[in-house]
């Protein structure tokens, strides 16, 4: 002041002018690729990347299946033979249209019960033509000793593990039994029963039935569609697959009962495909091939079944329930076989490639937010600024929604919706080959700061296309790409 020549009398009436500041904040600042967003991943969902860089995420049931167990139990099949003669033939209660050529037993007795009225001992031969051990018939001897009172009773027991039980024709069973007195006379015995208990095996061969069994009902939930809102996502080459491991040795014909796509409307849409109707055959080993498993491989796609149509309408859930009709021509002279560890396991996945295109396909996501370390009240405007380089090939228009902690909405920043992120142009294979880089500005002044103060959280509506194909060319979006975004915010407060 002194070197300005100023009179301190001019500083009297001195006063503080009003001064303008402003500050900028940044908001948030984030890089996403598709890999990482879709790397958490739920309970059995697989995400794959391909050679190319494309995205397939799968979907997948539980392996089920049907155990030898479940088509015949040969325990729950026997019953006391009574042997009326010296020689009967009985049929082996086998369930269903099940005929059995012959068992290899691993386990099980065979009970004799008997009653004599003959007032002296008695030497019994019981023999069953089929049932062998390393060529030789069964054979059982006893011997009933007179003890001076009638009827004597009698019991005998015997293992069969090493046997082989084989059908005559119709018969599987014949029972035929010598009774020889001590006086030499041949004669019969009272009250003979044959029983088989506990009895195991571990192969049969024979025609294994067309009794229709359950293999798999199941539900498969899908998360890719959990957070949509509208539109709707068409994916190139879909893809239900059933996979099925069988060691089961004769023809089977697995059918869907139903095939069933629950969508985000609640809408249930069946899929539709001649193989619904018909069936699926399922590849089995032949009798040179016991104790192998073949695997069948069976894809519903865009060329044998609606299925671009029941996916592309948001599905949060398949739904099913296969059956397996064993011998589906009925053909009898088929022998096939089964064995102790034959079994057909069943999983059924879901398939989506990333690759296709969408038609307003909108998503809506809730974050918290919290202006409480910003001083709103004193700030006379706030300038938002949105910065983006998209090197995917699907445009975002983008809405904010500021709302309480009612959930009550407060504001929108934009106005109107915008397309925030534009699409990256694509060659002829759907590929982007370019980055798009976009910035937005948004103004809020006294009136609208005022409304969002209270702010706490905050709704992202987007709603993705494919814009730039007028012919909704399907696209690809590959692992590497990714979406940067930069948000900040510029408070100017007047003093």
């Amino acid at each position: 002041m002194s070197a300005c020549k100023t009179d301190p009398s001019d500083l009297e009436d001195l006063a503080i002018e009003d001064f303008s500041a402003e500050y900028a904040i940044p908001i948030f600042q984030a890089e996403v690729s598709l890999d990482e967003i879709l790397s958490n991943v739920q309970e059995n969902t697989t995400m794959t990347v391909e050679p190319d860089g494309e995205i397939n995420l799968k979907y997948s049931g539980d392996f089920l299946g049907l155990g030898s167990a479940d088509i015949f139990d040969i325990v729950t099949a026997v019953v006391p033979i009574p042997v009326t003669d010296t020689i009967v033939h009985a049929d082996y209660d086998i369930p269903n249209s099940i005929e059995i050529d012959f068992f290899d037993l691993t386990n099980g007795q065979i009970v004799l019960r008997y009653e004599s009225d003959h007032e002296e001992d008695v030497d019994i031969k019981v023999t069953i033509p089929q049932l062998t051990k390393n060529g030789e018939q069964f054979t059982w001897t006893g011997k009933i000793d007179y003890n001076g009172t009638t009827p004597v009773e009698g019991t005998g027991f015997d293992g069969l593990a090493g046997y082989k039980l084989t059908s005559f024709g119709d018969t599987l069973i014949t029972v035929q039994y010598e009774a020889i007195r001590e006086s030499g006379i041949r004669d019969t015995l009272d009250n003979f029963f044959v029983l088989f208990l506990n009895l195991e095996y571990d192969y049969a061969e024979g025609f294994l039935g067309y009794d229709v069994y359950t293999v798999a009902a199941d539900t498969i939930e899908i998360d890719f569609f959990k957070s949509w809102a509208n539109g709707s996502v068409y994916f190139e080459d879909p893809k239900i697959t059933l996979t099925v491991f069988n060691s089961l040795g004769f023809p089977i014909n697995g059918k869907f009962l139903f095939l069933d796509v629950k969508t985000v409307n609640q809408d249930i849409l069946p899929l539709e495909s001649e193989f619904i109707n018909d069936g699926i055959n399922i590849n089995y080993p032949k009798l040179t091939e016991i104790g192998e498993t073949s695997e069948t491989v069976f894809a519903f796609d865009k060329d044998n079944s609606n299925i671009r149509e029941v996916l592309g309408a948001g599905p949060l859930a398949v739904y099913y329930d296969l059956e397996a009709e064993p011998n589906p021509e009925g053909d009898t002279s088929i022998r096939g076989f089964i064995t102790d560890k034959s079994e057909m396991r069943v999983q059924v996945d879901v398939e989506l490639p990333i690759h296709g295109y969408a038609d307003d396909f909108v998503v809506i996501d809730t974050f918290d937010i919290d202006f409480k370390d910003i001083d709103l009240e004193s700030a006379e405007y706030a300038e938002f600024k949105l910065v983006t380089e998209n090197e995917t090939p699907l445009a975002v228009k983008l809405q904010l929604y500021f709302a309480d902690s009612s959930f009550q909405i407060l504001d929108s920043l934009l106005i109107p919706a915008q397309n925030v992120i534009e699409s990256a142009e694509v060659n002829e294979d759907g590929i982007s080959m370019l980055t798009e880089t976009n910035t937005i500005i948004q103004e809020f002044y006294k009136e609208r700061l005022n409304k969002i103060e209270t702010a706490k959280k905050l709704f992202l509506v987007s709603s993705f296309s494919t814009e730039n194909n007028k012919n909704k060319q399907s696209v690809k979006i590959l692992a590497e790409q990714s979406v940067a975004v930069r948000m900040g915010m510029k408070i100017g407060i007047k003093n």
